[in-house]
Protein backbone atom coordinates (compact mmCIF):
# COMPACT_ATOMS: atom_id res chain seq x y z
CA UNK A 1 0.00 0.00 0.00
CA UNK A 2 1.16 3.58 -0.80
CA UNK A 3 0.30 6.58 -1.75
CA UNK A 4 0.67 6.93 -5.65
CA UNK A 5 -0.85 10.33 -6.57
CA UNK A 6 -2.64 13.42 -4.91
CA UNK A 7 -4.46 15.71 -7.11
CA UNK A 8 -6.72 18.33 -5.77
CA UNK A 9 -10.07 17.49 -7.06
CA UNK A 10 -10.75 20.81 -9.17
CA UNK A 11 -7.95 20.30 -10.98
CA UNK A 12 -9.42 16.94 -12.37
CA UNK A 13 -10.43 16.39 -15.77
CA UNK A 14 -14.24 16.76 -16.37
CA UNK A 15 -16.47 14.66 -16.92
CA UNK A 16 -18.58 14.13 -20.22
CA UNK A 17 -21.84 13.36 -18.54
CA UNK A 18 -23.08 16.45 -17.66
CA UNK A 19 -25.42 15.77 -15.00
CA UNK A 20 -27.97 17.59 -13.37
CA UNK A 21 -27.69 19.31 -10.27
CA UNK A 22 -29.61 17.74 -7.26
CA UNK A 23 -32.73 19.17 -6.29
CA UNK A 24 -31.57 22.10 -3.72
CA UNK A 25 -27.86 21.74 -4.85
CA UNK A 26 -26.16 25.51 -5.19
CA UNK A 27 -22.67 24.43 -5.97
CA UNK A 28 -20.62 26.61 -8.34
CA UNK A 29 -21.49 25.96 -12.12
CA UNK A 30 -24.20 24.33 -14.63
CA UNK A 31 -23.45 20.60 -13.68
CA UNK A 32 -22.89 17.94 -10.90
CA UNK A 33 -19.25 16.82 -10.76
CA UNK A 34 -16.94 14.69 -8.92
CA UNK A 35 -16.33 17.67 -6.44
CA UNK A 36 -19.27 17.44 -5.20
CA UNK A 37 -20.77 14.18 -5.69
CA UNK A 38 -20.67 12.67 -2.23
CA UNK A 39 -24.31 14.75 -1.79
CA UNK A 40 -26.10 12.23 -0.09
CA UNK A 41 -26.42 10.91 3.25
CA UNK A 42 -26.41 7.46 1.74
CA UNK A 43 -22.31 6.73 1.18
CA UNK A 44 -23.56 3.94 -1.48
CA UNK A 45 -25.86 6.27 -3.35
CA UNK A 46 -22.90 9.25 -3.57
CA UNK A 47 -19.97 6.40 -4.27
CA UNK A 48 -22.04 4.96 -7.42
CA UNK A 49 -22.33 8.79 -8.49
CA UNK A 50 -18.69 8.93 -8.07
CA UNK A 51 -17.77 6.10 -10.12
CA UNK A 52 -20.36 6.74 -12.96
CA UNK A 53 -18.61 10.42 -13.16
CA UNK A 54 -14.62 8.96 -12.73
CA UNK A 55 -15.74 6.55 -15.37
CA UNK A 56 -16.90 9.34 -17.87
CA UNK A 57 -13.46 11.54 -17.24
CA UNK A 58 -11.78 13.14 -20.54
CA UNK A 59 -9.16 11.80 -20.66
CA UNK A 60 -10.11 8.28 -19.37
CA UNK A 61 -8.83 7.69 -15.97
CA UNK A 62 -7.22 3.94 -14.89
CA UNK A 63 -9.99 1.45 -13.43
CA UNK A 64 -10.48 1.59 -10.00
CA UNK A 65 -12.31 -0.98 -7.78
CA UNK A 66 -14.32 1.40 -5.65
CA UNK A 67 -14.43 4.28 -3.31
CA UNK A 68 -13.22 4.65 0.42
CA UNK A 69 -14.13 7.64 1.93
CA UNK A 70 -12.83 9.12 5.46
CA UNK A 71 -13.17 12.25 7.14
CA UNK A 72 -10.92 14.87 9.37
CA UNK A 73 -11.89 13.10 12.56
CA UNK A 74 -9.86 10.04 10.93
CA UNK A 75 -7.09 11.99 10.48
CA UNK A 76 -7.17 13.68 13.70
CA UNK A 77 -7.61 9.99 15.31
CA UNK A 78 -4.68 9.11 13.26
CA UNK A 79 -2.47 11.77 14.06
CA UNK A 80 -3.18 11.11 18.07
CA UNK A 81 -1.58 7.72 17.59
CA UNK A 82 0.67 8.48 14.62
CA UNK A 83 1.51 12.54 15.27
CA UNK A 84 2.75 14.71 15.30
CA UNK A 85 4.54 15.68 12.20
CA UNK A 86 6.56 18.47 11.75
CA UNK A 87 6.09 19.99 8.45
CA UNK A 88 9.77 22.55 8.32
CA UNK A 89 9.36 23.49 5.31
CA UNK A 90 5.55 25.05 6.18
CA UNK A 91 6.96 26.22 9.46
CA UNK A 92 4.39 24.18 11.12
CA UNK A 93 4.35 21.38 13.74
CA UNK A 94 0.48 19.35 12.90
CA UNK A 95 -0.62 17.67 15.70
CA UNK A 96 -4.47 16.08 16.18
CA UNK A 97 -5.47 18.89 18.50
CA UNK A 98 -4.41 21.42 16.22
CA UNK A 99 -4.82 19.93 12.92
CA UNK A 100 -8.11 21.68 11.78
CA UNK A 101 -8.09 24.93 12.42
CA UNK A 102 -4.38 24.87 11.41
CA UNK A 103 -4.81 23.69 7.80
CA UNK A 104 -8.24 25.46 7.19
CA UNK A 105 -6.49 28.35 7.81
CA UNK A 106 -3.10 27.38 5.81
CA UNK A 107 -5.20 26.42 2.61
CA UNK A 108 -7.84 29.01 2.57
CA UNK A 109 -5.65 31.40 3.08
CA UNK A 110 -2.13 32.00 4.77
CA UNK A 111 -1.02 29.70 1.15
CA UNK A 112 -3.59 31.46 -1.13
CA UNK A 113 -1.27 34.35 -2.14
CA UNK A 114 2.71 32.31 -1.48
CA UNK A 115 2.59 30.96 -5.48
CA UNK A 116 2.83 27.54 -4.37
CA UNK A 117 0.37 25.03 -4.71
CA UNK A 118 -2.09 26.14 -1.15
CA UNK A 119 -3.09 21.91 -1.11
CA UNK A 120 0.64 20.78 -0.88
CA UNK A 121 0.56 20.63 2.40
CA UNK A 122 -2.21 17.86 2.15
CA UNK A 123 0.04 16.27 0.56
CA UNK A 124 3.27 16.20 2.66
CA UNK A 125 1.28 15.43 5.80
CA UNK A 126 -0.51 12.65 4.04
CA UNK A 127 2.56 11.11 3.17
CA UNK A 128 3.99 11.37 6.09
CA UNK A 129 1.23 9.63 7.88
CA UNK A 130 0.71 6.79 5.23
CA UNK A 131 4.37 6.33 5.67
CA UNK A 132 4.76 6.10 9.44
CA UNK A 133 1.08 3.95 9.65
CA UNK A 134 3.09 1.03 7.07
CA UNK A 135 5.69 1.34 9.18
CA UNK A 136 4.37 0.05 12.42
CA UNK A 137 5.90 -2.83 14.58
CA UNK A 138 3.82 -6.19 14.75
CA UNK A 139 3.13 -5.86 18.19
CA UNK A 140 1.01 -2.59 16.72
CA UNK A 141 -1.07 -4.17 14.27
CA UNK A 142 -3.76 -5.18 15.53
CA UNK A 143 -3.86 -2.05 17.73
CA UNK A 144 -3.96 -0.03 15.00
CA UNK A 145 -6.51 -2.52 12.61
CA UNK A 146 -8.73 -1.74 15.85
CA UNK A 147 -8.97 1.46 15.32
CA UNK A 148 -9.21 1.49 11.57
CA UNK A 149 -12.98 -0.97 13.06
CA UNK A 150 -13.92 1.27 15.91
CA UNK A 151 -13.68 4.24 12.97
CA UNK A 152 -15.90 2.52 10.71
CA UNK A 153 -18.27 1.46 12.98
CA UNK A 154 -18.55 5.03 13.75
CA UNK A 155 -19.03 5.86 9.91
CA UNK A 156 -16.32 7.77 9.94
CA UNK A 157 -14.52 5.35 7.18
CA UNK A 158 -17.15 3.92 4.44
CA UNK A 159 -16.25 1.83 1.97
CA UNK A 160 -17.85 1.11 -1.44
CA UNK A 161 -17.07 -2.01 -3.77
CA UNK A 162 -17.56 -2.28 -6.86
CA UNK A 163 -18.13 -6.29 -6.48
CA UNK A 164 -21.70 -6.74 -5.38
CA UNK A 165 -20.41 -9.57 -3.12
CA UNK A 166 -17.93 -7.70 -1.00
CA UNK A 167 -20.23 -4.67 -1.08
CA UNK A 168 -22.72 -6.70 0.53
CA UNK A 169 -20.15 -7.71 3.55
CA UNK A 170 -19.45 -4.08 3.72
CA UNK A 171 -23.33 -3.10 4.09
CA UNK A 172 -23.55 -5.93 6.62
CA UNK A 173 -20.72 -5.11 8.85
CA UNK A 174 -22.02 -1.68 8.76
CA UNK A 175 -19.07 -0.22 6.68
CA UNK A 176 -20.47 0.92 3.99
CA UNK A 177 -22.83 4.19 4.87
CA UNK A 178 -25.61 2.77 4.05
CA UNK A 179 -29.10 4.00 5.23
CA UNK A 180 -30.14 0.53 5.50
CA UNK A 181 -33.12 0.08 7.73
CA UNK A 182 -33.73 -3.14 9.18
CA UNK A 183 -36.70 -4.91 8.52
CA UNK A 184 -38.73 -4.75 11.47
CA UNK A 185 -37.97 -0.89 11.89
CA UNK A 186 -41.07 1.03 12.05
CA UNK A 187 -39.69 4.78 12.25
CA UNK A 188 -36.70 6.29 10.89
CA UNK A 189 -34.55 9.23 11.89
CA UNK A 190 -31.68 10.80 9.28
CA UNK A 191 -30.79 13.99 9.80
CA UNK A 192 -28.55 15.45 6.39
CA UNK A 193 -27.19 18.69 6.76
CA UNK A 194 -25.51 19.53 3.35
CA UNK A 195 -23.37 22.48 3.15
CA UNK A 196 -24.59 23.88 -0.57
CA UNK A 197 -22.88 27.35 -0.43
CA UNK A 198 -19.37 27.40 -0.95
CA UNK A 199 -17.54 28.08 2.11
CA UNK A 200 -15.62 25.90 4.86
CA UNK A 201 -17.85 27.56 7.69
CA UNK A 202 -19.57 24.08 9.31
CA UNK A 203 -16.51 24.36 11.47
CA UNK A 204 -17.58 26.49 14.81
CA UNK A 205 -21.17 24.83 14.30
CA UNK A 206 -22.68 22.75 17.17
CA UNK A 207 -25.91 21.08 16.53
CA UNK A 208 -28.14 18.88 18.59
CA UNK A 209 -30.77 16.65 18.09
CA UNK A 210 -34.29 16.46 20.44
CA UNK A 211 -37.14 13.88 18.67
CA UNK A 212 -40.35 13.31 20.83
CA UNK A 213 -42.54 10.57 20.10
CA UNK A 214 -46.01 9.89 21.04
CA UNK A 215 -47.61 6.39 20.13
CA UNK A 216 -50.92 5.55 19.41
CA UNK A 217 -52.27 2.08 20.18
CA UNK A 218 -53.26 1.77 16.56
CA UNK A 219 -50.44 1.85 15.15
CA UNK A 220 -49.66 5.62 14.35
CA UNK A 221 -47.65 8.28 16.31
CA UNK A 222 -47.56 11.82 16.31
CA UNK A 223 -43.65 13.15 16.12
CA UNK A 224 -41.96 16.69 16.63
CA UNK A 225 -38.29 17.04 15.89
CA UNK A 226 -35.92 19.74 16.77
CA UNK A 227 -32.83 20.40 15.94
CA UNK A 228 -30.67 23.14 17.16
CA UNK A 229 -28.41 25.10 15.85
CA UNK A 230 -25.54 27.18 17.34
CA UNK A 231 -22.45 29.19 15.70
CA UNK A 232 -19.27 30.25 16.71
CA UNK A 233 -19.18 34.11 16.61
CA UNK A 234 -15.05 33.68 15.74
CA UNK A 235 -14.58 34.49 12.51
CA UNK A 236 -12.12 31.80 11.32
CA UNK A 237 -11.01 33.03 8.30
CA UNK A 238 -10.67 36.45 6.85
CA UNK A 239 -11.72 36.23 2.97
CA UNK A 240 -14.17 32.60 3.07
CA UNK A 241 -17.88 33.31 3.80
CA UNK A 242 -18.58 33.72 7.25
CA UNK A 243 -22.25 32.21 7.19
CA UNK A 244 -22.90 28.41 7.04
CA UNK A 245 -25.38 27.69 4.56
CA UNK A 246 -27.40 24.24 4.86
CA UNK A 247 -29.75 22.45 2.98
CA UNK A 248 -31.16 19.94 5.16
CA UNK A 249 -33.26 16.53 4.79
CA UNK A 250 -34.58 14.59 7.32
CA UNK A 251 -35.26 11.09 5.49
CA UNK A 252 -38.13 9.65 7.18
CA UNK A 253 -40.35 6.46 7.47
CA UNK A 254 -42.82 5.71 4.33
CA UNK A 255 -45.76 7.29 4.42
CA UNK A 256 -45.18 10.06 6.51
CA UNK A 257 -46.61 13.44 6.89
CA UNK A 258 -45.32 16.67 7.81
CA UNK A 259 -48.20 18.35 9.51
CA UNK A 260 -46.35 21.62 11.00
CA UNK A 261 -42.90 23.37 11.14
CA UNK A 262 -40.88 26.50 12.72
CA UNK A 263 -38.14 28.41 12.59
CA UNK A 264 -36.42 30.55 15.58
CA UNK A 265 -33.51 32.73 15.04
CA UNK A 266 -31.32 35.08 17.25
CA UNK A 267 -30.23 37.04 13.75
CA UNK A 268 -31.88 38.60 10.80
CA UNK A 269 -29.72 37.89 6.79
CA UNK A 270 -28.39 41.18 6.14
CA UNK A 271 -26.86 40.15 2.37
CA UNK A 272 -28.75 38.41 -0.62
CA UNK A 273 -27.42 35.55 -0.99
CA UNK A 274 -28.53 35.04 3.06
CA UNK A 275 -31.95 35.72 2.35
CA UNK A 276 -31.74 33.34 -0.73
CA UNK A 277 -30.25 30.67 1.72
CA UNK A 278 -34.16 30.22 3.48
CA UNK A 279 -36.09 28.13 1.43
CA UNK A 280 -39.46 26.79 3.63
CA UNK A 281 -40.04 23.00 4.47
CA UNK A 282 -41.46 20.61 2.40
CA UNK A 283 -42.11 16.72 2.28
CA UNK A 284 -40.46 14.85 -0.89
CA UNK A 285 -39.37 11.87 -2.10
CA UNK A 286 -35.76 11.32 -3.82
CA UNK A 287 -33.24 10.11 -5.39
CA UNK A 288 -33.19 7.60 -2.37
CA UNK A 289 -36.58 6.65 -2.92
CA UNK A 290 -37.13 7.51 1.02
CA UNK A 291 -39.50 10.62 1.72
CA UNK A 292 -37.31 13.54 3.43
CA UNK A 293 -38.03 16.86 4.98
CA UNK A 294 -36.09 19.42 3.12
CA UNK A 295 -35.04 23.22 3.84
CA UNK A 296 -32.81 25.59 3.27
CA UNK A 297 -31.34 28.20 5.69
CA UNK A 298 -28.20 29.70 7.16
CA UNK A 299 -26.19 30.67 10.17
CA UNK A 300 -24.74 33.68 10.79
CA UNK A 301 -21.54 33.89 12.90
CA UNK A 302 -22.57 34.14 17.07
CA UNK A 303 -26.44 33.17 16.19
CA UNK A 304 -28.52 30.28 17.19
CA UNK A 305 -31.31 29.53 15.42
CA UNK A 306 -33.89 26.00 16.52
CA UNK A 307 -36.32 24.24 13.15
CA UNK A 308 -38.38 22.13 14.30
CA UNK A 309 -40.91 19.96 12.33
CA UNK A 310 -44.43 18.11 13.14
CA UNK A 311 -45.33 14.74 11.72
CA UNK A 312 -47.26 11.76 11.71
CA UNK A 313 -46.08 8.42 10.60
CA UNK A 314 -48.71 5.63 9.99
CA UNK A 315 -47.38 2.38 11.04
CA UNK A 316 -44.80 3.33 13.65
CA UNK A 317 -45.41 0.25 15.40
CA UNK A 318 -46.22 -3.56 14.78
CA UNK A 319 -48.72 -5.62 16.76
CA UNK A 320 -47.63 -9.35 18.40
CA UNK A 321 -49.53 -11.92 20.44
CA UNK A 322 -52.62 -11.57 19.44
CA UNK A 323 -52.62 -7.74 19.80
CA UNK A 324 -51.83 -7.92 23.03
CA UNK A 325 -47.98 -6.73 22.56
CA UNK A 326 -46.80 -3.50 20.54
CA UNK A 327 -43.65 -3.37 19.28
CA UNK A 328 -41.65 0.25 18.14
CA UNK A 329 -38.19 0.00 16.95
CA UNK A 330 -35.98 3.60 15.54
CA UNK A 331 -32.94 3.63 13.25
CA UNK A 332 -31.37 6.96 13.92
CA UNK A 333 -29.05 7.34 11.18
CA UNK A 334 -25.79 9.17 12.25
CA UNK A 335 -24.37 12.23 9.65
CA UNK A 336 -20.17 11.77 10.84
CA UNK A 337 -19.41 15.92 11.70
CA UNK A 338 -16.95 17.54 13.23
CA UNK A 339 -18.36 16.54 16.45
CA UNK A 340 -20.64 14.08 17.80
CA UNK A 341 -24.31 15.91 17.68
CA UNK A 342 -26.36 15.35 21.23
CA UNK A 343 -29.57 13.54 20.86
CA UNK A 344 -32.33 13.33 22.93
CA UNK A 345 -35.55 10.68 21.88
CA UNK A 346 -38.53 10.86 24.29
CA UNK A 347 -40.83 8.13 23.42
CA UNK A 348 -44.49 8.43 25.20
CA UNK A 349 -46.34 5.01 25.01
CA UNK A 350 -50.36 4.88 24.55
CA UNK A 351 -52.51 5.16 27.39
CA UNK A 352 -53.69 1.57 28.95
CA UNK A 353 -50.55 0.24 27.89
CA UNK A 354 -47.31 -0.46 30.26
CA UNK A 355 -43.47 -0.55 28.93
CA UNK A 356 -42.29 -4.51 28.94
CA UNK A 357 -38.68 -4.03 27.37
CA UNK A 358 -36.26 -1.11 26.46
CA UNK A 359 -33.15 -1.80 24.79
CA UNK A 360 -31.02 0.64 22.45
CA UNK A 361 -27.14 0.21 20.94
CA UNK A 362 -24.50 1.05 18.26
CA UNK A 363 -26.08 -1.04 15.24
CA UNK A 364 -22.76 -1.99 14.08
CA UNK A 365 -20.60 -2.15 17.50
CA UNK A 366 -23.42 -3.30 19.28
CA UNK A 367 -22.57 -1.41 22.32
CA UNK A 368 -25.54 -0.80 24.28
CA UNK A 369 -26.75 2.43 25.40
CA UNK A 370 -28.47 3.38 28.58
CA UNK A 371 -32.34 4.24 28.38
CA UNK A 372 -34.81 5.28 31.52
CA UNK A 373 -38.25 4.44 31.77
CA UNK A 374 -40.88 5.78 33.67
CA UNK A 375 -44.30 7.34 34.02
CA UNK A 376 -44.98 6.17 30.45
CA UNK A 377 -42.14 7.40 28.53
CA UNK A 378 -38.85 6.28 27.46
CA UNK A 379 -35.74 8.44 27.10
CA UNK A 380 -32.20 7.47 25.15
CA UNK A 381 -29.92 10.55 25.65
CA UNK A 382 -26.50 10.17 23.84
CA UNK A 383 -23.53 11.71 21.92
CA UNK A 384 -24.80 10.22 18.17
CA UNK A 385 -21.34 8.63 17.61
CA UNK A 386 -22.98 5.62 15.57
CA UNK A 387 -25.75 4.51 13.87
CA UNK A 388 -28.38 4.07 16.84
CA UNK A 389 -31.30 1.39 17.11
CA UNK A 390 -33.77 2.13 20.10
CA UNK A 391 -36.66 -0.70 20.78
CA UNK A 392 -39.37 -0.70 23.02
CA UNK A 393 -42.13 -3.58 23.57
CA UNK A 394 -45.20 -2.85 25.29
CA UNK A 395 -48.03 -4.77 26.16
CA UNK A 396 -51.68 -4.16 27.59
CA UNK A 397 -51.62 -3.04 30.93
Amino acid sequence: LKLESYSDIYTLPKDTLNLPKPAGARMGGKYFRIQDANWWLDFPTSATTILKLYDHLSPPQPQVDGVMAFDLITIKTLLGEFGPITLKEYGKTITSQNMIQTLVVMVEQDLVSTGQHRKDVLQRLSEELLHRMLNISPTELVPTGQLAIDLANQKRIQLFLRDANVQQTAVRVGWAGAIDAPKDATDLLAVDNAVVWPSKMNIGVHKTIDYQVSLSADGSAQTELTLHYAKDARRLLQVQRQWFGNYLRVYRPSGTTLTGWTSKRSMKPDQPTQQQAEVNPKMVTDALGIPAITAGFGLLPGETRTETYQGDVPNAVTTASGANQLHYRLLIVKQPDLEENQTTVTVTIPSGWTIAGTNAWQRAAGTVLPVTASAGKVTLSTPLAADTILDITMTKS
